[in-house]
This record gives structure tokens, C-alpha cells and sequence, in this order.
């Protein structure tokens, strides 16, 4: 019996695909971000959220984006590894390479209004490139108990979005434009 060549290049196509297929699983790096934040804190004072990402050998372009409940404001500051800023109520983080090592931190400060009052909740999503694909990895949600502040009824008046009237939002101030 001759040879036929079209059936060996069929094996050679399957053999092929499947390896690739087994490659291309073996390679999916799983990503974990845990969020570390205080479960109770008094209206108008300050808190860090910290984060820390385990990203086994991944290390590609990334952005770590977390949405602030109202009354909330972010002060982000750059990293070696990353920009930070805060625009529209998020507060992101964007690193064009991640860092070589496969568990890093990073932190940044909250401050809650004076006004606020009850539980908030702070998520949010890390998205990666991985295998020319775009994925992403939940920041697992967080609760915090905002107690009402003895200094709340003293504030000047406010807007809507808790900024004084005739004030500033000096504290949201975008870091990255500097």
C-alpha cells in the first residue's frame, strides 16, 4: 500500500493544533489581586487601600481600575512601574510592562467626606494582555462602614457631589498631569 501524503499532512495539521492548544492552556497565568482596606472608618478622615497583584510570570501591558463610591476622592501618586490617576470617580493604574516579580503591592490613599454615612463598597477590575488576548481579573469587592463625623453638621454648604461650595477638590488632583 502506497503512502498517501495529504493523509500525513492531515495527522501533521492535527498534531499541530492540538499542541498548540495544550501550549496555549499551560500558559494561562492566574492572576489574584487581594484588597486591603478597614472595615469601619469615621466620615472625613483618610484611609489606604492597598492592593496586592499575583501575577505569576506575566508581564505584559495592564491596568488596574477601581470605581469610588460617591463622596469618596483618590490621591494617587506614580510608581517606579506605573502611572497613576484619577478621572471621572476611578482611579487607575496603568504599568506598559509589569514588573518582573510575580507578587507586587501598591497603595494609595482614600478620603471619605464629611457627609458620608453607611456602607460603601470598593471593587474593581485588573485588565492584561495575555496571548495577544485581552483578559481581566476581578478586584474582589470590599465593605466599608462609614460612621457619621461630630464634624458634619459644622460644614460649610456643599454641592451635590460634596465639594464645598466655592471650594476645590484639591485632594482629587491628577498626579499624572504633573
Amino acid at each position: 500500500m502506497k503512502p498517501n501524503p495529504y493523509q500525513a499532512m492531515k495527522c501533521l495539521v492535527v498534531f499541530t493544533l492540538l499542541a498548540t492548544s495544550i501550549t496555549t492552556q499551560a500558559q494561562k497565568t492566574e492572576i489574584s489581586i487581594s484588597q486591603q482596606v478597614p472595615q469601619v472608618i469615621t466620615a472625613g478622615e483618610t484611609f489606604d487601600v492597598t492592593l496586592t497583584i499575583n501575577k505569576d510570570n506575566l508581564e505584559s501591558f495592564a491596568r488596574l481600575q477601581q470605581n469610588l463610591p460617591r463622596g469618596f476622592s483618590a490621591k494617587l501618586k506614580n510608581g517606579k512601574d506605573y502611572h497613576a490617576f484619577v478621572k471621572d470617580g476611578k482611579a487607575k493604574l496603568l504599568w506598559l510592562s509589569l514588573p518582573k516579580d510575580k507578587q507586587f503591592t501598591v497603595t494609595y490613599q482614600v478620603k471619605v467626606n464629611r457627609k458620608a454615612e453607611g456602607d460603601y463598597v470598593l471593587g474593581g477590575e485588573f485588565n492584561y494582555i495575555q496571548n495577544d488576548k485581552k483578559q481581566f481579573a476581578v478586584v474582589q469587592p470590599a465593605t466599608i462602614k462609614v460612621l457619621p463625623s461630630a464634624l458634619a453638621a459644622l460644614d460649610e454648604e456643599e454641592d451635590e457631589k460634596g465639594t464645598p461650595v466655592g471650594g476645590s477638590t484639591a485632594y482629587e488632583e491628577n498626579i499624572f498631569d504633573k
